[in-house]
């Protein structure tokens, strides 16, 4: 399809947006402000992003189930020492991109990114990224009166780095039976669901009953979570470009409590969110962070 050349070429300016004055531990684009070729890979395999990625469509049950909420998922397999990036990819980097397509009747949902792992570079920067493996999920609501089998397929565009970046992408397509008896989908067993599931955020409801607490002092938010041992902060996309300032070094913090210093753009957006993952002495924990800004509209 014409649409994954213009992508691509998309995510290479924005690798290289990111990159601009780097040292060289930064990933980099081949060929564009780096020599061209890899010294040292002799793999053709190492020098195509589509192979050094792989995706995979698949669906949790036999069938779709007309009226309830469906789940889809595209699994990347990572080849050893790569990596691809969340929806928010960090100092550099370029997030994966999903065109979906279906018959008549279905419709896909927003995707479901699992928690990143950071990636600190030498230079005092950090990217959110996925190494080995990780699903992304769809939810999928089919319409009342759709019967048979539908077909879903979707482009997908990506980045895949290590020590240069390489634009990827595939086509992927699923045909699935539709039914209106949920007794007649089985589930089936999908170990990557579960994998990325356990690294879902939960959103919270109640900051109090999550041991929450959060406020602005001027620029900077600070949250506090009870019991922490350990606090990650990643923070969300945001097309107004409000975002948190050196994450490399602030993204982190030993204990209950993390300040997050905002860039000068913070009255520009009614709310700031991400993930945070909580240590804890009984285990890992991540939540969905929805926060209200202090100064939004004020300039």
């Amino acid at each position: 399809m014409k649409i994954h050349h213009a992508i691509q070429h998309l995510c290479g300016l924005l690798v290289l947006v990111g990159v601009a004055g780097a040292q060289p531990q930064r990933p980099t684009l081949p060929g564009i402000g780096s020599p061209p070729g890899f010294p040292g890979i002799e793999s053709d395999e190492e020098t195509d992003g589509s192979k050094l990625a792989r995706p995979s469509l698949l669906a949790e049950r036999t069938a779709l189930v007309v009226g309830e909420k469906n789940w889809i998922g595209v699994t990347f397999a990572i080849s050893e020492g790569w990596h691809l990036y969340w929806e928010n990819p960090g100092d550099s980097g370029g997030p994966i991109i999903f065109q979906f397509e279906s018959s008549d009747g279905v419709s896909i949902g927003e995707p479901h990114f699992p928690t990143p792992k950071r990636k600190l570079y030498a230079q005092d920067s950090v990217d959110y990224i996925y190494e080995r493996e990780v699903t992304v999920l769809f939810p999928v609501r089919v319409d009342e009166g759709v019967s048979g089998a539908v077909t879903i397929g979707a482009e997908i565009d990506w980045l895949v780095c290590k020590d240069e970046c390489l634009a990827g992408f595939a086509e992927v397509e699923l045909t699935i039976p539709v039914t209106s008896n949920a007794g007649a989908a089985e589930a089936i067993e999908r170990p990557q669901f579960a994998r990325a599931r356990e690294r879902f955020p939960r959103r919270v409801e109640d900051p109090a009953d999550a041991g929450l607490r959060y406020g602005w002092d001027e620029h900077t938010l600070r949250i506090e979570v009870a019991d922490a041992r350990r606090l990650i902060f990643f923070p969300a996309h945001s097309e107004k470009f409000v975002y948190p300032v050196q994450m490399a070094a602030n993204g982190v913090s030993s204990g209950n409590a993390i300040s997050l210093p905002y860039n000068r753009y913070l009255d520009r957006a009614e709310r700031v969110g991400g993930i945070l993952e909580v240590h804890r002495e009984n285990g890992v924990s991540y939540m969905a962070l929805d926060v209200p800004t202090p100064y939004f509209g004020s300039r």
